[in-house]
Protein backbone atom coordinates (compact mmCIF):
# COMPACT_ATOMS: atom_id res chain seq x y z
CA UNK A 1 0.00 0.00 0.00
CA UNK A 2 3.18 2.47 0.61
CA UNK A 3 3.81 2.78 -3.01
CA UNK A 4 -0.17 4.40 -3.67
CA UNK A 5 -0.69 6.02 -0.41
CA UNK A 6 1.31 8.94 0.76
CA UNK A 7 3.97 8.36 3.42
CA UNK A 8 2.14 9.80 6.44
CA UNK A 9 -1.17 8.23 5.46
CA UNK A 10 0.60 4.60 5.47
CA UNK A 11 2.49 4.98 8.54
CA UNK A 12 -0.40 5.89 10.34
CA UNK A 13 -2.22 2.46 9.09
CA UNK A 14 0.48 0.94 9.75
CA UNK A 15 0.45 2.52 13.34
CA UNK A 16 -3.49 2.05 13.72
CA UNK A 17 -2.45 -1.75 13.46
CA UNK A 18 0.17 -1.80 16.24
CA UNK A 19 2.87 -2.24 13.42
CA UNK A 20 6.11 0.27 11.78
CA UNK A 21 7.74 -0.31 8.55
CA UNK A 22 10.35 -3.15 9.92
CA UNK A 23 7.86 -4.64 12.18
CA UNK A 24 5.53 -5.50 8.44
CA UNK A 25 8.43 -6.63 6.72
CA UNK A 26 9.32 -9.07 9.82
CA UNK A 27 6.30 -10.68 9.00
CA UNK A 28 7.85 -11.96 5.52
CA UNK A 29 10.30 -14.80 5.05
CA UNK A 30 10.99 -13.53 1.20
CA UNK A 31 10.12 -10.56 -1.29
CA UNK A 32 9.70 -11.46 -4.70
CA UNK A 33 9.50 -8.76 -7.22
CA UNK A 34 8.43 -9.25 -10.88
CA UNK A 35 9.52 -6.78 -13.16
CA UNK A 36 6.55 -5.05 -14.88
CA UNK A 37 6.49 -5.88 -18.18
CA UNK A 38 6.22 -1.76 -19.30
CA UNK A 39 10.43 -1.87 -18.77
CA UNK A 40 11.96 -3.42 -21.62
CA UNK A 41 9.16 -5.08 -22.91
CA UNK A 42 6.60 -1.95 -23.83
CA UNK A 43 4.82 -3.88 -26.94
CA UNK A 44 3.18 -6.53 -24.40
CA UNK A 45 2.04 -4.17 -21.80
CA UNK A 46 -1.57 -4.16 -21.99
CA UNK A 47 -3.83 -1.42 -19.37
CA UNK A 48 -6.95 0.63 -19.84
CA UNK A 49 -7.09 2.82 -22.55
CA UNK A 50 -4.25 0.90 -25.03
CA UNK A 51 -5.69 -0.52 -28.10
CA UNK A 52 -6.34 -4.12 -28.01
CA UNK A 53 -6.65 -4.28 -23.60
CA UNK A 54 -7.08 -7.37 -22.22
CA UNK A 55 -6.52 -6.67 -18.76
CA UNK A 56 -9.24 -3.18 -17.50
CA UNK A 57 -7.58 -4.06 -14.34
CA UNK A 58 -4.32 -2.20 -15.48
CA UNK A 59 -4.65 1.58 -15.13
CA UNK A 60 -0.58 2.95 -15.34
CA UNK A 61 0.62 3.78 -18.72
CA UNK A 62 3.85 2.42 -19.26
CA UNK A 63 5.82 4.77 -17.74
CA UNK A 64 3.74 5.03 -14.71
CA UNK A 65 4.16 1.38 -14.27
CA UNK A 66 7.79 1.84 -14.53
CA UNK A 67 7.64 4.31 -12.14
CA UNK A 68 5.87 2.45 -9.55
CA UNK A 69 8.42 -0.78 -10.44
CA UNK A 70 11.47 1.37 -9.54
CA UNK A 71 9.49 2.98 -5.74
CA UNK A 72 8.92 -0.82 -5.56
CA UNK A 73 12.04 -2.47 -6.11
CA UNK A 74 13.70 0.24 -3.58
CA UNK A 75 11.02 0.32 -1.07
CA UNK A 76 11.39 -3.51 -0.80
CA UNK A 77 15.57 -3.91 -1.79
CA UNK A 78 16.48 -3.45 2.46
CA UNK A 79 14.22 -6.58 3.14
CA UNK A 80 16.99 -9.43 4.39
CA UNK A 81 15.13 -11.76 2.18
CA UNK A 82 14.75 -9.68 -1.26
CA UNK A 83 14.55 -10.77 -4.72
CA UNK A 84 13.78 -9.39 -8.61
CA UNK A 85 12.38 -11.74 -10.88
CA UNK A 86 13.38 -9.73 -14.76
CA UNK A 87 10.80 -9.64 -17.18
CA UNK A 88 11.73 -11.61 -20.37
CA UNK A 89 10.48 -12.43 -23.77
CA UNK A 90 10.23 -16.21 -24.46
CA UNK A 91 7.16 -15.77 -26.17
Amino acid sequence: GQLYLPEMVFNAMLYSYGYNKQKAFDQYDMILHMTTVADKLKNKYEYQGSEHCKNSARRETPEEAIVIDKNSKKLFSTHKNFHIIENFNNI
